[in-house]
């Protein structure tokens, strides 16, 4: 087994782009799903807002 190591690929940062997310936040977390957003909302506190895409013509 190779030793873990930084190399120029991990070093060099990218622009973000598309659903890229770039942070230094201690806690994050990006959850992607494919659930009934009715039925996700009843789980999730109010404060959160869904990020809905459509699947078949469906949220």
């Amino acid at each position: 087994m190779e030793p873990l190591a930084f190399n120029a690929d991990l070093l060099t940062r990218q622009p973000p782009r598309g659903m890229d997310v770039d942070t230094t936040l201690a806690h994050f977390a990006i959850i992607t799903c494919l659930v009934d957003p009715d039925v996700a909302r009843r789980h999730l506190h109010s404060r959160f807002e869904l990020d809905l895409i459509s699947v078949d013509g469906r949220e």
